[in-house]
């Protein structure tokens, strides 16, 4: 298995970027097609994470400790959140985390794209479901 800095690239086929995910049967990365806007998502909280933890990952990493490690961040400020005494504050920090949730689901295809992000936000906390726990197959 090689790894190098240009793995950590998204490549262009088609018009289309390959995102790496895990192969559950080996554990070994394996490559399958998204669309831009699932990828940008898919970097960016992947970047913001990788800040937070202050380590880069490896590609395997990425796919399943940072998801793992997220969902678990997330859904343990979604319980401290209960304490906020401000329920705008409460509300606004529940939709960025519940959309988070959905942002690093592991297969691109589940992941929303930047306008369903943006609607998700703009709306009601109502209309918000909490996503499956990512799947790493």
């Amino acid at each position: 298995m090689e790894e190098s800095s240009a793995s950590a690239m998204p490549s262009t086929e088609e018009g289309l970027y390959s995102s790496t995910l895990l192969d559950s049967e080996r554990f070994l990365p394996k490559k399958k097609k998204s669309n831009e806007e699932a990828e940008l998502v898919w970097n960016f909280i992947k970047g913001s994470l990788e800040k937070k933890k202050g380590q880069r990952t490896s590609s395997v990493e990425s796919s399943a400790f940072i998801a793992t490690y997220a969902r678990d961040l997330l859904l343990r400020s979604l319980v401290s959140l209960e304490t906020d005494a401000n329920p705008k504050t409460k509300e606004i920090a529940k939709k960025i985390m519940i959309v988070g949730l959905w942002c690093i689901q592991i297969k691109p295809e589940n992941r929303p794209s930047i306008s369903m992000v943006i609607n998700m936000l703009e709306g009601s906390i109502m209309d918000l479901q909490m996503p499956p726990k990512p799947e790493f197959s």
